[in-house]
C-alpha cells in the first residue's frame, strides 16, 4: 500500500514547459596568436543563454577557461561557464571539432547568465595560432532549459561541407553550427541565419530539425565543423518533474556500457517513476569517454538543485534486472560541489564524497550493498544485508544521516550502523542510476532486457519536516 503523502508538501508535477527562444545577439572578435583572447560583447541580460565559440588557426586547440557574464567556476554550475565534457582533452570534448589544415573550434555555454558584462574572455589549451571568438546570447521564455548532446567532427576536403547531424529531444531547440574552413565560407543551407564567413556560424531558433546544414566555402578544402542545440526541460512520458535532470550522455569508466537517454525516463499514470535498460545502438559521450556508439541505452536522473546536510532519506522501490542479468542499478548520494546543471553531466573529474542507500553489486538481488567513498576511495565502510529478492518484491529503504553516523534500515529493520568521523560531512544531492553490465554488473544476459527499475517515492525530511518529496504522481497530486 502506498504512503499517504500531504498535498501541501509536494512538488508539484505539472508537464514541462516548453521553451520559447528569442532573437540572439551575436558579438565576435579577431585576436593575435595566444592562449588567451578577449572580446567586447553587448552589455549581458539576466537570466538568458550565453554560447561561447572560440575558434583557432592551429588545430587541437579546446576552451579550457571562461569569465564575463556568468558568476561560478569553469564547469561548476547553470550560472558558470561550462565545458561539454569540460576537463577532458580533444578527444573528449563534445563540440570540438579539429583539422591539420583549417584548424579546430570549440564551445561553450551558460544557461542562465548575469547582467552587465561587456568583456567575454576565452582561454585555450594553447597557442591558436590567430583565433575568431564568439559570444550568443539568447533570451528565452518558459525555462529551465539544457543542452542536447552536442557533436563536433572533421571533414574531409570539398567545396560542400556537411555540419554535424544533431539528435533532439525537444519540441522548440536553438541549434547553433559552427565551421573553420580551409577557405572563406560563402552560404549555409537548411534556413539557418549564417554569421561570418571564416569562420562561420549558423543558427536555427525553435526548431525540431537536428539534420546537418551544407556549408558552402569558396574553394575546396577541408573543415572543422560543431553543433549544439538548447531545448525546454526534455519531456519524458508522463511529465517528469523539472525538480530533476535527465541525463543524456554516456555511463562512466567503470560503467560505460550503455547511454544514459531520456526517452528510458517515464512516469506511469499509476504514480511510479520508471527506469528502464533496453538493447539498443545509441552514440553519446561523456567528459572521460570519447563518442562512441553503445549497444545499451538506460535512464538516470538526478536532482536539478536540491541539496542537503544531514536528515533522513526514504523511498520504497522495487529494482531492476534479476539475479545474474547483469542489471546494477543503485540509488545514491553523491557530494554536491559535483551537481550537475546539464545532461551531459561533470561529475566524472570531481572525486567528492558519496553514499550508497541501496546499490546491488554483480546482479545478486538478495544482497544490499549499503555503503560509502570519502577521501578519494580511502575509506569504503559497507554493510551487505539479506532482502528478498529486490527484483521482484517492493522495499522500503532509509538512512537517517547526522554528523558521524549513517544508519541505514529496509522495511523498518536496522540492516547497517556505520559511526565515524570520516562520514560525509558536505551537502549532498540524489542520483538514481541503472547501469548495464560494468566492472560490477557482471555478465549481461541479453535475453533478460528490457529491465525497469521502478520507484514509488521518495522523500527527505530535516528537523521532523519533509523538504523535498516526490510521489511521480502525474499531472496535479491525485486525492488522498
Amino acid at each position: 500500500m502506498r504512503k499517504l503523502l500531504l498535498p501541501s508538501l509536494l512538488f508539484l508535477l505539472t508537464s514541462p514547459c516548453l521553451a520559447s527562444f528569442g532573437t540572439p545577439t551575436i558579438s565576435s572578435g579577431i585576436c593575435a596568436s595566444a592562449a588567451k583572447c578577449a572580446i567586447t560583447v553587448k552589455s549581458t541580460g539576466a537570466g538568458h543563454l550565453l554560447v561561447g565559440i572560440g575558434t583557432a588557426k592551429t588545430s587541437g586547440i579546446i576552451i579550457t577557461g571562461m569569465s564575463g557574464g556568468s558568476t561560478g567556476s569553469f564547469n561548476s554550475g547553470p550560472t558558470a561557464w561550462y565545458h561539454p565534457a569540460g576537463g577532458g582533452g580533444q578527444t573528449t570534448a563534445q563540440c570540438a571539432g579539429s583539422d591539420s589544415i583549417a584548424g579546430s573550434a570549440d564551445c561553450v555555454y551558460v544557461l542562465v547568465s548575469t547582467s552587465g558584462s561587456t568583456t567575454v574572455n576565452f582561454t585555450f589549451s594553447g597557442t591558436t595560432g590567430g583565433a575568431t571568438c564568439y559570444v550568443i546570447e539568447v533570451p528565452y521564455t518558459a525555462g529551465p532549459i539544457q543542452a542536447e548532446l552536442p557533436m563536433g567532427v572533421d571533414r574531409p576536403a570539398s567545396t560542400s561541407i556537411s555540419g554535424a547531424t544533431l539528435w533532439l529531444g525537444g519540441a522548440n531547440d536553438f541549434v547553433l553550427q559552427a565551421i573553420r574552413a580551409a577557405h572563406s565560407v560563402t552560404a549555409v543551407g537548411g534556413g539557418y541565419t549564417i554569421s561570418g564567413s571564416g569562420p562561420a556560424i549558423a543558427y536555427l531558433s525553435n526548431t525540431t530539425n537536428g539534420t546537418a546544414p551544407a556549408w558552402t566555402q569558396s574553394a575546396r578544402g577541408t573543415a572543422a565543423v560543431f553543433a549544439i542545440a538548447f531545448a525546454e526541460y526534455i519531456p519524458v512520458t508522463g511529465g517528469l518533474s523539472p525538480q530533476w535532470i535527465i541525463y543524456n550522455r554516456a555511463g562512466y569508466s567503470d560503467a560505460n556500457q550503455q547511454c544514459a537517454v531520456p526517452a528510458d525516463v517515464s512516469v506511469v499514470s499509476s504514480g511510479f517513476l520508471n527506469i528502464t535498460s533496453r538493447q539498443q545502438a545509441h552514440m553519446c559521450a561523456s567528459i572521460d569517454l570519447a563518442t562512441t556508439s553503445y549497444s545499451y541505452t538506460a535512464g538516470m536522473i538526478a536532482t536539478r538543485s536540491f541539496n542537503f546536510l544531514y536528515g533522513t532519506i526514504e523511498f520504497r522501490a522495487k529494482f531492476s534486472g534479476g539475479n545474474a542479468t547483469g542489471s546494477w542499478p543503485i540509488v545514491l548520494m553523491y557530494d554536491a560541489v559535483c551537481q550537475e546543471s546539464d545532461p551531459t553531466g561533470t561529475d566524472n573529474n570531481c572525486d567528492g564524497q558519496e553514499v550508497d542507500i541501496a546499490e546491488f553489486l554483480n546482479s545478486r538481488f538478495t544482497t544490499v550493498n549499503e555503503q560509502i567513498h570519502v577521501s578519494g576511495g580511502k575509506h569504503n565502510d559497507q554493510c551487505l544485508p539479506a532482502v528478498t529478492d529486490a527484483s521482484q518484491h517492493y522495499h522500503t529503504y532509509d538512512l537517517v544521516w547526522s554528523a558521524g553516523s549513517l544508519v541505514f534500515s529496509i522495511d523498518g529493520t536496522t540492516t547497517c550502523t556505520i559511526r565515524q568521523a570520516y562520514v560525509p560531512n558536505a551537502p549532498m544531492y540524489l542520483k538514481i542510476d541503472q547501469f548495464v553490465g560494468g566492472t560490477t554488473g557482471g555478465r549481461i544476459s541479453y535475453a533478460s532486457l528490457p529491465w525497469t527499475l521502478s520507484i514509488d517515492y521518495i522523500k527527505v525530511i530535516q528537523n521532523g519536516a519533509v523538504v523535498f518529496e516526490d510521489d511521480f504522481t502525474p499531472g496535479a497530486p491525485k486525492p488522498r
